[in-house]
């Protein structure tokens, strides 16, 4: 059986190599991204049992579309409304952070808010 010599560098490289690309298998982990925009294009919608959806933001969704995941209560619902309503009236800026994990089919709102101006 034969010495198989390797050089210190020639193994680091190998197990470099070997990270990199076991790194290209890993699904990529979702993003939190954030938008600031003024909300008077957008459109809010209330669907049967409290779904409320903000459409035609500059989000990446199909229709620009954002919406709250599963977890949401009523209370965060009511209070994005209300947000979104102060924002139009007032001309004031709105952000809106979402993950986009599953983008462009959904993007789920995880944090909002009024902008300073």
């Amino acid at each position: 059986m034969g010495i198989i010599k390797i050089s210190a560098r020639k193994a680091l490289e190998s197990v470099a190599t070997a990270v990199i690309l076991a790194g290209c298998w890993v699904p990529a982990q979702a993003a939190s991204v954030r938008i600031a925009e003024s909300p008077a294009a957008w459109r809010l919608e209330n669907y049967p049992g409290g779904i409320v959806t903000a459409y035609f933001t500059s989000v990446p969704c199909s229709s620009g579309q954002i919406v709250f995941g599963a977890n949401a209560v009523p209370a965060d619902l009511n209070r994005f409304w209300a947000t979104v309503s102060l924002a139009k009236a007032t001309g004031q800026k709105m952000f809106v952070y979402y993950e986009n994990a599953n983008a462009p089919s959904t993007c789920v709102i995880t944090s909002f808010g009024l902008d300073a101006n």
